[in-house]
């Protein structure tokens, strides 16, 4: 299972050259991000493949019942991306912005870890994918801070419509 420790031991070119960037919160500066393109799609589809099982996809039930904090994730990520140089906040189109919870896990009383599918899409048509895991509860959405994980950019496949659980935020 690739774990926390494993992720910041990753170097560029591993795993037959699939890379993950990783954008530390609270965490020493693992590196200068760059983009790899390499297997988009399937990079894409593997890495949220991957990070509902780090994290432990619940019951659907579970869901239902978990506080629904999708603006604080978002917020932090478009942060996140603005400091790594990734993406200019003026331009992004807010109404395009989506974010889709992908998994929510009750890890202690009214304590939940959580993670999202972030979409931003900016007015010179440009599209970023993250995923983020944070915690919150019933009361306070950030509990802790949001790790931040590029995805990649979509370079082709069918366009799928959001589902109706899909958060517009």
């Amino acid at each position: 299972m690739l774990t926390d420790t494993g992720l910041q031991k990753l170097k560029p070119g591993d795993r037959d050259g699939m890379d993950v960037a990783v954008l530390p919160t609270r965490r020493k500066q693992l590196g200068r991000w760059r983009p790899h393109h390499q297997g988009g799609a399937l990079m894409r589809a593997a890495l949220k493949i991957v990070m509902a099982a780090i994290f432990a996809v619940p019951a659907a039930a579970a869901l239902a019942k978990s506080p629904d904090c999708a603006s604080w994730p978002t917020n932090m990520a478009l942060v996140h991306l603005k400091n790594a140089g990734l993406i200019d906040i003026p331009s992004v189109i807010e109404a395009q912005t989506r974010a889709v919870r992908l998994a929510s896990e009750k890890i202690g009383k009214d304590l939940y870890q959580q993670v999202y599918d972030i979409t931003f899409r900016t007015s010179d048509g440009k599209t970023i994918e993250v995923i983020t895991n944070s915690r919150a509860s019933s009361e306070e959405c950030s509990m802790s801070g949001v790790d931040v994980y590029v995805v990649s950019n979509r370079i082709g496949g069918a366009v799928q419509p959001r589902s109706e659980g899909a958060t517009k935020k």
